[in-house]
């Protein structure tokens, strides 16, 4: 059976300007910061796609993959939940994990911060 590889999507969401640090220069920030964009792929072809409410929004909502894969987590356990979207953030950006969704409340889940630094590849 062939492995099927899909990296059909390629987003790319302007990524908010950035406010220099004490050890850069003014013209190295203005250089790199409202430039700079996120990718995001789709690495698998059973992912849902991650949206923007909309373009004013720094937040990016991610979806468990669905089409029949199906997941049940008892009371009381703890899973990782692998979204198969591959991001590459841009020099001095940070990614942030975090539970915002309403679906967290009523399902009554509990979601881990995570931080994404700029060179993590994995």
């Amino acid at each position: 059976m062939a492995q099927l590889l899909l990296e059909a999507s390629l987003l790319q969401t302007q990524a908010p300007c950035h406010v220099a640090s004490d050890l850069e220069s003014e013209s190295e920030s203005r250089d790199e910061s409202c430039s700079a964009r996120s990718e995001l792929r789709i690495a698998q072809p059973f992912v849902v796609a991650p949206t923007v409410f909309d373009g004013e929004s720094p937040g990016i909502d991610f979806y468990y993959p669905k089409n029949g894969i199906g997941l049940v987590i008892e009371d009381g356990r703890q899973v990782t939940i692998n979204t198969h979207v591959v991001v590459q953030l841009p020099k001095g950006m940070v990614g942030v994990l975090m539970d915002k969704s309403s679906v967290v409340t009523r399902k009554g889940l509990k979601v881990e911060a995570g931080l994404i630094d700029t060179g993590y590849r994995g």
